[in-house]
């Protein structure tokens, strides 16, 4: 797990991308659902089956020295590229999209860390997760399938349903 997500364990293909991507198009690519990408890096750190990233024309210039496999642009930054590229109104949240894509989020085992700080009269629905270093106060009800991320204070009596999701 990294960040409470799964490592990715599969490759994507452009085309797959912009199913996730309204009004995305793709440029210099004969084939989006050949070229396949691996994961996702920044401009200087990315590889040859990696999709990378410009969001600001001041990133535009460090295009040409890409070793992607595909750049994620937007409309202001598309010309001038050479490199496959999927082009969209708004590049942080494609990638967003593309990042959900690749690395879901996992949900809830029914872990309780360690290092975390359960009262006695507390009571933790099935499958759900507490996290280190969560305090969880005196009569507090926690539903099932929750995840309270490391940090959290949960104070007495306090009632939190069925699929919360609460991070410090």
């Amino acid at each position: 797990l990294l960040n409470g997500t799964k490592q990715m364990t599969r490759t994507f293909s452009l085309h797959e991308f912009t199913k996730v991507l309204p009004n995305a198009t793709i440029k210099n690519c004969a084939d989006p659902a050949a070229l396949l990408i691996e994961k996702v890096a920044p401009l200087g750190k990315e590889t040859g089956r990696d999709l990378s990233f410009i969001a600001s024309k001041k990133m535009a210039g460090r295009a040409s020295a890409s070793k992607a496999a595909a750049l994620l642009v937007g409309p202001d930054t598309a010309d001038g590229i050479t490199l496959p590229a999927i082009v969209v109104d708004d590049v942080e949240l494609a990638l967003i999209r593309i990042l959900d894509l690749m690395y879901p989020p996992t949900g809830p085992a029914g872990r309780i860390s360690d290092k975390a700080d359960v009262h006695p009269t507390a009571r933790i629905g099935s499958n759900s997760d507490i996290g280190p270093f969560v305090s969880v106060g005196e009569n507090a009800v926690i539903g099932a399938d929750c995840l309270i991320e490391a940090g959290v204070r949960i104070g007495k009596d306090v009632v939190i349903g069925d699929g919360a999701r609460i991070g410090a």
